[in-house]
C-alpha cells in the first residue's frame, strides 16, 4: 500500500479491513507473519512494524538496522526473519524483530522468496539472485545463464525448479 493503510481479510480475500491503527501514512512494501502469530510489515522509509494482536496495534523494531528502506520480508525455517533493504543488503533476526543483524551488505534487495521444498532462501537483487541454505545466514551468488540480471521475482513449483522473473 504506497502511502495508504494496511489491511486483513478474515474470508479468504472475500472482504477486507483497515488494520493501521497507530502506523499512520507509511508506505508498506512487505508482509510476513511466524508461527506466533506476529505480523511484520516492512516500510519504504521508517522500517519494520511488529503487531501481536492481529493488527490492533503496532510497535517499531529497528534495532540493528543502518536503513529503514524495507523493500522484502520473509519468515524462515524456526521462525528466523530476513529483511531484504532497498540499499544496505538483507538483515535477519533471531528474536521476533527484537533485533537485527546485517548478514549482506551493499545490494538493493527487489525480492524475497523461500521454496517450500528445501526451506532455501533466495534475494532478487539488481545484479542476480543471492542463494541461502543456512536461514539466512549466509549468502552466495547464483546466476549462471542469467543474461538479465535485474531480478524481480522469484517462485518454485512442486518439481523443485525455480523461476525468476527479470
Amino acid at each position: 500500500c504506497e502511502g495508504g493503510p494496511v489491511y486483513r481479510s478474515t474470508d479468504y480475500g472475500l472482504n477486507w479491513s483497515q488494520i493501521n491503527s497507530g502506523l499512520g501514512n507509511l508506505s508498506a512494501y512487505s508482509v510476513t507473519v511466524n508461527s506466533l502469530g506476529y505480523i511484520y510489515i516492512g516500510t519504504s522509509g521508517t522500517g519494520v512494524y511488529r503487531s501481536s494482536d492481529d493488527g490492533a496495534s503496532w510497535q517499531i523494531i529497528n534495532t540493528g538496522f543502518q536503513t529503514v528502506y524495507i523493500n522484502s520480508l520473509l519468515t524462515a525455517d524456526s521462525d528466523v526473519l530476513i529483511a531484504g533493504t532497498g540499499n544496505d543488503g538483507l538483515y535477519r533476526s533471531t528474536d521476533n524483530g527484537n533485533n537485527w543483524t546485517q548478514v549482506y551488505t551493499n545490494q538493493p534487495v527487489i525480492y524475497l522468496g523461500r521454496n517450500p521444498l528445501n526451506n532455501d532462501i533466495f534475494a532478487c537483487l539488481t545484479n542476480g539472485v543471492l542463494k541461502s541454505t543456512d536461514n539466512g545466514l549466509t549468502w552466495n551468488y547464483y546466476n549462471n545463464g542469467l543474461t538479465f540480471t535485474y531480478i524481480n521475482g522469484i517462485a518454485f513449483n512442486s518439481l523443485n525448479e525455480t523461476f525468476a522473473a527479470t
